[in-house]
């Protein structure tokens, strides 16, 4: 969509969700996908990723005759949010917390040990597929090469970077999960010569609602340090030697001349 409107970014930081690299027919991004919102150069570049495009392009056409039917939600919460069934209506709080930024902090600040515990359960019982069979599957894999084929062909630098998770949250990952991550996201870097940066250690356990999203306090402190470890040597001086350095085995931070982080994984190449 940048693209074909004319905006050219010079640099991309693409995140790594590490469950979302595990897709099967039922689990995954387009089990979720919501056709009310694409267009139909989206569909184009989407059917490649879908299991079932022709059952996409027909939801997208009954979305396009009864607009008034499909954005409806959207409508009352806009109009009429007293209107709202119960399943959407937190879905409009969060929509009210809305920054000028596009952003929506966490619906509570805080949460105790019991409330931690129970949205803890639920948030495994999501990704229940990924945590029990993890493996890197093809749809994901290839979405995210064609995203850095464009870059390189674009001439757009790019960067990957994981997000944090607390402890009890990796706990639900099978024992091989975390080697397979990393041995993809080696040759993910050796292929594109692309920096990845991985935060999975970067916050404490209390800093989270649910074991991988964050609460605002803990979002702000986070803010912080992925503004020192990550953007800075990334978008900085350093960002031009994590692309040309030819030596891919010193960690990123190294090459962005910073010391390596201090959780186990720091941030590689």
């Amino acid at each position: 969509r940048l693209l074909a409107e004319g905006i050219h970014p010079q640099r991309l930081l693409l995140e790594i969700h590490p469950l979302l690299m595990h897709e099967d027919p039922g689990f995954g991004e387009v089990a979720v996908l919501n056709v009310n919102r694409l267009d139909w150069r989206d569909l184009s570049v989407l059917r490649r990723y879908v299991y079932d495009p022709a059952k996409m392009y027909a939801s997208w056409v009954r979305s396009r005759v009864l607009p008034c039917l499909s954005h409806r939600v959207l409508l009352q919460m806009h109009w009429a949010p007293s209107w709202l069934e119960p399943a959407y209506r937190n879905d409009h709080l969060v929509m009210t917390r809305l920054d000028r930024s596009g952003w929506t902090p966490h619906f509570c600040d805080a949460v105790n040990p019991l409330q931690y515990r129970l949205f803890l359960e639920a948030s495994v019982r999501a990704y229940e597929p990924a945590f029990n069979h993890y493996h890197i599957t093809d749809m994901p894999d290839r979405a995210v090469r064609e995203i850095l084929d464009t870059c390189r062909h674009e001439r757009i630098a790019a960067g990957l970077f994981l997000m944090p998770e607390a402890s009890d949250f990796r706990a639900a990952y099978a024992s091989d999960t975390r080697g397979r991550l990393d041995d993809y996201l080696a040759h993910l870097s050796k292929d594109y010569e692309t920096p990845v940066f991985d935060a999975t250690f970067a916050c404490r356990d209390e800093d989270f609602a649910d074991g991988h999203h964050l609460l605002p306090p803990g979002a702000k402190a986070f803010a912080a340090s992925f503004r020192q470890d990550v953007l800075r040597p990334f978008l900085g001086d350093g960002a031009q030697r994590l692309q040309t350095a030819g030596d891919g085995d010193r960690p990123a931070a190294e090459l962005a001349g910073r010391p390596a982080a201090s959780h186990p994984s720091g941030a590689r190449r």
